[in-house]
């Protein structure tokens, strides 16, 4: 890779993948080894490749620390039918296995056309559904359960700068708008907040 791409690899949203990526992938990365006192070392030169070592220190002490959240971390509620939509299979995976873990009833699914036809089919209390994905984005979802006028609760999911606001330009009625990668502390809270 170039030096100015080599620079900029570990800023957030920075990617060369276009609409396919979301910049995040080595952001987190980066956040992860230095907390934990590593570093990243990269070495790349075009046409030749790209080398990434990642050092980590090594601990013979076992620690085992219980620290207590500020904030209560669980859902409020039990059994809740979610649909989760987001064009990272990695993103769809996290979501319903964590949901689902905490006793919720979730479906993932990877694009939006297929979000329109299971809400139409379905009801749900809850739709997470990414902001940017191909061809049937996250407003055509959101717009799609607007016009179905169901009791569906909407969060937004995006790693992009969108708002509260900028939702309301678009005519979309939304509940939240989790920003990725997100705190799912926060994450809990907006859900718990909108049956409170």
């Amino acid at each position: 890779m170039t030096d100015e791409i080599k620079n900029r690899m570990f800023d957030p949203f920075f990617t060369t993948k276009g609409t396919k990526g979301t910049g995040l992938g080595m952001s987190i990365s980066y956040g992860i080894i230095t907390r934990h006192g590593g570093e990243i070392v990269v070495q790349s030169k075009p046409g030749f490749g790209t080398k990434i070592k990642l050092r980590l220190p090594i601990s013979v002490n076992h620690v085992n620390e219980v620290v207590e959240s500020k904030h209560n971390d669980k859902l409020k509620f039990d059994s809740l039918n979610v649909l989760v939509v987001d064009d990272s299979k990695e993103m769809c995976d996290s979501l319903s296995e964590l949901f689902t873990d905490e006793g919720q009833r979730v479906l993932s699914v990877d694009n939006g056309a297929e979000a329109v036809k299971l809400l139409k089919e379905n009801s749900y209390d809850l739709l997470l559904c990414d902001l940017v994905m191909p061809d049937i984005n996250g407003k055509d979802v959101v717009n799609a359960i607007n016009k179905m006028k169901k009791k569906t609760k909407v969060g937004m999911i995006t790693g992009w700068d969108y708002s509260m606001e900028d939702a309301e330009k678009d005519g979309l009625q939304v509940d939240f708008i989790a920003r990725k990668p997100f705190d799912l502390s926060v994450l809990r809270r907006n859900i718990n907040d909108l049956w409170s």
